[in-house]
């Protein structure tokens, strides 16, 4: 759910008047979620601790133009890597510090995960409006240095989930913006004062299957509607997204799993035995998609059952080009009278 927290009188000030001429110098916040970025199982679970992301071992910081364009990739920490001579003043706090959203009005946290913080200084910064990233554990992104040139080739960088060696899962995606906010848009950012605050929340890039690099919107143990194709499916076989031993601990036994809750359409045939209510659902899929036809055999389900819910399809592939489009789209949606 997209968040909108309003700046400070002195941010909007800035904000609304014609660019300046001149430099500013930028203090940089990161935060990750050291559990919520457990990458195969959380402590809790049984897990290994060096399965987690525990800490940030490279960091790139990339700014582009108002046509998408690569202004400046940044490299602020890495072993062996060049560090660019503008950054300064690089810490992190490992300790439980979520930032004031996440907590109650005790100041106690939501949850048990602790949160990771980096913080450093970077300049000096040409004045101007910018599409700023930071991009985490990929050491300084030479091999994808032609993709990296523009916006939309970043964003459209595709990850593959290591299921052999889970501590290789650890990269990581964030988006910038004025204000702490874990769920900020992908928007232009505003620099027009000597010194301007920037924060960025850092997501898990790759997850259990392959997906494109801008991962702000994903979640760990994610489940895609592809049950048909891994029902019957035994050891040694497997399809593009994933192998069976994969496919087994997400859905259990195989030779099982259509007659199980994870099967959306056994669900909603059981919910509507039982006469219970069917929660509202809303879906989309971009047409270039590798899971279009997966999307429309669900949405063709729920018709055949008669199922409330909104679909839509347009140009688009599985990235965060894509998902911005329809992120506003959801949320009108989720706050409509039904």
């Amino acid at each position: 759910m997209l968040q909108f927290i309003p700046t400070a009188c002195r941010d909007d000030y800035f904000m609304n008047e014609e660019i300046g001429e001149g430099n500013a110098t930028l203090s940089v916040t990161l935060c990750f979620d050291q559990e919520d970025a457990a990458l195969e199982t959380t402590r809790a679970e049984g897990g290994d601790e060096g399965n987690a992301i525990q800490n940030i071992n490279s960091l790139c910081m990339l700014f582009y133009d108002t046509t998408g364009k690569l202004v400046h990739n940044y490299i602020v920490r890495g072993e062996g890597l060049v560090i660019d001579p503008d950054v300064s003043g690089w810490s992190y706090n490992l300790e439980d510090n979520r930032i004031d959203e996440d907590k109650d009005e005790q100041g106690n946290q939501f949850e048990d995960s602790k949160t990771g913080t980096a913080m450093f200084k970077l300049r000096p910064i040409k004045r101007g409006k910018y599409y700023i990233y930071a991009v985490a554990n990929m050491g300084d992104l030479t091999q994808y240095k032609d993709k990296i040139t523009t916006r939309e080739g970043l964003k459209a960088i595709s990850l593959q989930w290591d299921p052999d060696d889970i501590s290789q899962n650890s990269e990581m995606f964030g988006v910038f913006s004025l204000t702490p906010d874990r769920n900020a848009p992908d928007d232009l950012v505003t620099i027009n004062s000597p010194g301007v605050q920037l924060h960025s929340w850092l997501r898990r890039a790759a997850s259990k299957v392959t997906v494109a690099f801008d991962g702000s919107g994903l979640y760990a143990n994610v489940q895609i509607y592809i049950v048909h194709e891994v029902a019957g499916m035994s050891e040694g076989q497997g399809n593009d997204v994933a192998n069976y031993e994969y496919y087994r601990e997400c859905f259990g036994e195989t030779s099982e799993v259509l007659n199980s809750r994870n099967n959306p359409e056994f669900l909603i045939d059981k919910l509507q035995r039982d006469g219970k209510n069917i929660p509202d659902i809303f879906m989309c899929c971009g047409t270039e998609d590798f899971l279009l036809e997966n999307n429309r055999d669900l949405h063709k389900f729920l018709e055949s059952r008669n199922v409330s819910h909104e679909y839509y399809e347009s140009k688009g592939n599985h990235d965060m080009i894509f998902w911005s489009e329809y992120a506003e789209k959801a949320v009108k949606w989720m706050f409509e009278e039904k």
